[in-house]
């Protein structure tokens, strides 16, 4: 089975720091059994698999996996499978400007890298996150 797959480092300003996560694109194909096997195999904190979006609207759906169970839910593989989804959308910083405002987050790019700041709930706040890609 061949994957095209991202991996990333949430949560930081450094390489191989922060949060690491797995992503796999086009997952419609693959059942949740072997999605468990693959995040086993790929050991991160969490593996998320990206699905064809089931509502209108939407820019994709999405199964996230620690190595030992699905997880209905969990903030950097949302926030971390965003970013990667917009930037190989080829929308680049200003691509993910609209996703960005509507929850308060600011893209930045620093030395090559898109840095994403600020806060959840107030536009004024300028802190971390940060994600480094």
């Amino acid at each position: 089975m061949k994957l095209n797959f991202a991996t990333l480092d949430v949560f930081t300003t450094k390489r191989f720091a922060g949060n690491s996560l797995g992503v796999v694109f086009d997952a419609d194909g693959i059942d949740g059994a072997t999605m468990q096997v693959v995040a086993r195999e790929f050991n991160h904190p969490e593996t998320v698999f990206v699905l064809k979006p089931k509502a209108a609207g939407s820019t994709a759906g999405a199964r996230i996996f620690t190595p030992g169970r699905e997880m209905p839910f969990a903030g950097h593989p949302t926030v971390g499978t965003a970013l990667v989804l917009t930037l190989r959308r080829g929308a680049g910083n200003d691509g993910f400007g609209e996703l960005a405002t509507a929850q308060y987050l600011v893209p930045e790019v620093h030395g090559g890298h898109l840095l994403l700041a600020g806060s959840l709930t107030d536009p004024s706040v300028r802190s971390s996150p940060h994600i480094l890609l």
